[in-house]
């Protein structure tokens, strides 16, 4: 007996469910068939309520019930929320057939200015994003131009180090065998020409850092005359 007051329920109650979602003003006889559903939710809480009474102790059909309540309750929460909606949109339209030429046309313009207005809003919230992007693009720059700036300061370093052990390894040949001289003029050469790498490192480490700079003013003024 039970069981079939369970499947019976279940059956109402995926009924439900579908004209619920089906719901709407153009639902033929609408006022009839809204109070007939909410009629239906009130006539299945009741006997959901005696089943959950008659069936205490009972684990598995005490499951089945909570699962008919679940549905139940998201029913009936679908169709409180569309009764709101739909008495809204009726209230606007007895409104609406109320009111003046004037009156309506004066609606018109205030929908066509928060229509105005929530466009602006998305315009500046896009200049914004892009504002974000480019910001962040101009950082990942700089922090490549600064691990360029290491790098290469290491690698001056590494050759600041070649520069000694030369002068070193050339003092010592001429310590110790009179004729280093070729030797020393040799890393005399190295030296020059590892210098003028050392210079010409440096120069193109301050060239790309005064191009970063550029790039990011240039970017900084370019934003800021968009903005205005």
């Amino acid at each position: 007996m039970n069981e079939q007051r369970i499947v019976k329920l279940t059956g109402i109650v995926d009924n439900l469910i579908s004209e619920v979602s089906s719901l709407s003003t153009r639902t033929k006889d609408f006022e009839a068939t809204s109070l007939r559903l909410g009629n239906i939710i009130k006539t299945c809480e009741n006997e959901l309520l005696l089943l959950r009474s008659d069936l205490k102790g009972d684990r598995e059909q005490s499951f089945r019930l909570d699962q008919i309540g679940t549905a139940l309750n998201g029913a009936k929460d679908s169709y409180e929320e569309k009764q709101k909606v739909i008495g809204t949109k009726l209230k606007n339209k007895q409104a609406a057939a109320q009111r003046t030429p004037e009156e309506i046309q004066m609606q018109k313009n205030r929908e066509e200015s928060e229509k105005l207005l929530q466009s602006q809003a998305s315009y500046q919230a896009t200049i914004l994003q892009d504002r974000n992007l480019l910001i962040h693009e101009l950082y990942q720059n700089t922090v490549l131009a600064n691990e360029m700036t290491e790098d290469m300061n290491h690698l001056l370093n590494a050759q600041t180090d070649t520069l000694r052990i030369a002068e070193d390894n050339a003092f010592m040949a001429s310590q110790r065998i009179g004729g280093g001289a070729d030797d020393l003029a040799t890393a005399e050469k190295h030296t020059r020409r590892s210098k003028k790498l050392t210079c010409f490192l440096l120069i193109l480490a301050l060239v790309i850092l005064l191009i970063a700079g550029g790039v990011i003013a240039f970017t900084i003024i370019w934003m800021n005359r968009k903005k205005k």
